[in-house]
């Protein structure tokens, strides 16, 4: 029996996941600034570099790792179609 073909490459989920990582911290900074709170994250929790803001990462890949998020149920949008971690509630 033959192995099928990966949907995916090794690259592309590297890229997938520094994509969804870059989406996942920005909006971490997000949140707390407009919650006028600090990020309190364990070392291992934190990435070893400054991640790059997603604004600067190819758009469509950017899409891609948002909707990973979500599926993950890592992130939502809300009504007025603004992304939001899931983790923080609003009132």
């Amino acid at each position: 029996m033959q192995t099928p073909e990966p949907d995916i490459s090794q690259a592309d989920a590297n890229d997938l996941c520094f994509a969804a990582s870059s989406v996942f911290f920005a909006l971490l900074e997000r949140e707390a600034a407009e919650m006028k709170s600090r990020i309190i994250l364990p070392s291992l929790l934190c990435p070893a570099t400054r991640l790059p803001r997603p604004c600067s990462l190819d758009p469509e890949m950017v899409k891609e790792a948002t909707a990973m998020l979500i599926r993950l149920g890592v992130v939502e949008i809300d009504d007025q179609g603004r992304i939001h971690l899931v983790l923080v509630r609003h009132g």
